[in-house]
């Protein structure tokens, strides 16, 4: 992943230019002529206190919060999908659901939906969050999911509210396991039907504030 885009309020710049982080990049999203700024130290966490809306960007993939300001080119994709509508019922009711529930991933060089991704639910009290994915036929077997769950996920940790991201995945769907361990998770149970993983916070996360 060449950087992580996050597009949130111009304020956030006013109070914090003189700090700045390699891997992130702040997109301001309330100039009539938005500037691009790196940053090398900008605590994740001020990003997301301060956030109004955002996207996240890899490679070749752009990640975007289910809201109910979806632009109504999503609307074939969202409505065929139930998890995604009750998603969005959730962030009406209680708008810091938005980021933890769905995201959609549009492949930037198609400009089309290929798939979801995202966690089931704000962080617990453990300071954990399961994430989950699933991509059209289409756009399975080209490292998408690897891609953008890594994102997700390395997000997650920089808001300063995760401890571990956990999964779960089919004794037999050998595709997902594949993608899970790519991710760097590592089992930690199973049963007859089921196996369960998780990844902890790399060392230096950002505390909870």
């Amino acid at each position: 992943m060449d950087f992580v885009a996050y597009q949130i309020d111009a304020r956030t710049h006013a109070r914090q230019d003189d700090q700045s982080i390699d891997c992130f990049t702040l997109r301001l999203s309330k100039l009539a002529n938005p500037l691009h700024f790196r940053y090398k130290e900008i605590n994740p966490a001020i990003l997301w206190r301060n956030r109004s809306m955002f996207t996240l960007a890899t490679a070749r993939l752009e990640l975007v919060p289910a809201h109910s300001g979806l632009s109504p080119d999503y609307s074939p994709y969202v409505q065929e999908r139930k998890h995604i509508v009750r998603h969005l019922a959730k962030v009406k009711a209680d708008p810091d659901e938005l980021g933890w529930g769905v995201w959609l991933v549009v492949d930037r060089a198609a400009n089309e939906v290929v798939g979801d991704i995202g966690f089931k639910g704000k962080p617990a009290e453990a300071r954990t969050v399961e994430a989950g994915f699933g991509f059209l036929p289409a756009a399975r077997n080209q490292g998408f999911a690897t891609e953008s769950v890594r994102a997700l996920m390395e997000w997650a940790f920089a808001t300063g509210r995760v401890d571990a991201v956990t999964a779960e995945c089919l004794v037999d769907n050998q595709a997902s396991a594949r993608v899970l361990e790519k991710l760097g998770m590592t089992r930690t149970g199973s049963n007859a039907e089921m196996v369960y993983w998780a990844l902890a916070a790399p060392t230096g996360n950002p505390a909870a504030t």
